[in-house]
């Protein structure tokens, strides 16, 4: 049941909104048909962009819809124009915040079943990758020395940084929540559409802090690679910046690099898994539950944390899931229980689960 509506048609807290809610969040285009996933490419003059790669059209009214916690943010806009490469330009005219106490019903798993017995286990969570890069730091500064080795008379300047040194940087903040590399070819030239919005974002949100890079004005490109544990979960960034302009080829080549670097954090055993396994009690389409009564357990385990595990469905399917830790309880009988939100799916994994939680509602 909703607990509270809030609407804002106020100009002066639009880009406000979309900054704190649209560049950290997944958003989708609400249609007839379904919804679309949607990229937020940034807010200017009363406009704002997104990147809509499936849709040829728009309708003239849209809605784009956003949740954080358990709050639905719908962003009312009026169509203005498409640029190039799928971005299409909209003026926002109103916002609506709908928070509820609950988005959805879990369905309950009993655990003497055992033909629908599921579990979850190589758990490793943002902050135990955190650690573990301090830890190890002696392998990781060889590869740090490789990758110098490989590519310094390639580029003008060379960095390669990991998220222990601190969320705060602003690379890799929007990495965090973007996993699409940094591309700015020339920072001097005049861009169009999409290009240009990025550009501005770019300028304002990273460069403006980069303050390296201020220092050396002959500086007029980037490009920026995350790492990302499984393809999922960012630990850290390659960024390559030149006195000249980056092309496409350029961008490929640093792509590929930045591919090789993350096999030699795999070939160096630099994460480990847990292989402990839990018992999930309780799933929907949306999220899961997994209950436990040792309390060692919750060291894997933080309100807010983003974790990355396999869960083990019936018939021996997988399903490889990034989640974001929503609450930790401690239950009357001292037993544990953790819930949690999908975040990222694989494609193989998402039939395999959505199957089984439909399952459930025979």
């Amino acid at each position: 049941m909703f607990e509270k509506i809030k609407t804002i048609t106020d100009e002066r807290e639009f880009k406000e909104i979309f900054y704190k809610f649209f560049i950290d969040h997944d958003a989708f285009l609400n249609l007839k048909d379904g919804k679309i996933k949607v990229k937020f490419f940034g807010y200017t003059g009363g406009q704002v962009a997104f990147r809509i790669s499936q849709m040829k059209n728009v309708p003239e009214e849209c809605l784009i819809i956003a949740k954080m916690n358990n709050s639905m943010i719908y962003a009312y806009l009026r169509f203005v124009e498409k640029q190039e490469d799928s971005v299409f330009i909209f003026a926002p005219t109103k916002f609506q915040f709908i928070t509820s106490s609950r988005g959805e019903e879990r369905s309950s798993l009993d655990e003497s079943d055992g033909k629908r017995l599921v579990f979850v286990t190589n758990i490793i969570s943002d902050f135990i990758i955190e650690n573990t890069l301090v830890q190890r730091i002696k392998k990781i500064d060889r590869i740090r020395e490789q990758v110098s080795d490989e590519i310094e008379n390639a580029f003008d300047y060379i960095r390669v940084y990991l998220r222990n040194e601190g969320t705060g940087d602003p690379r890799m903040k929007y990495f965090l929540s973007e996993k699409t590399p940094i591309f700015i070819s020339d920072i001097s030239k005049k861009k169009t559409g999409s290009d240009d919005a990025f550009l501005k974002f770019y300028l304002d949100n990273i460069y403006s802090r980069d303050h390296q890079l201020q220092k050396r004005k002959e500086i007029i490109s980037e490009i920026s690679v995350p790492f990302l544990y499984q393809t999922k979960m960012p630990y850290g960034y390659l960024q390559v910046n030149g006195k000249i302009p980056f092309g496409k080829e350029t961008l490929s080549s640093v792509k590929k690099f930045s591919v090789y670097v993350d096999e030699q954090f795999r070939e160096s055993e630099i994460f480990s898994k847990s292989s402990d396994k839990f018992i999930v009690n309780s799933l929907s389409k949306g999220g899961f539950g997994i209950v436990f009564k040792e309390r060692k357990f919750i060291r894997y385990f933080k309100k807010d944390s983003m974790v990355y595990l396999d869960m083990i469905l019936p018939g021996n399917k997988k399903a490889s899931i990034l989640v974001e830790v929503k609450h930790i309880s401690v239950l009357t009988n001292k037993t544990i229980t953790v819930g949690f939100e999908i975040r990222e799916i694989d494609a193989l994994g998402e039939l395999n689960y959505d199957e089984f939680v439909l399952s459930l509602q025979d």
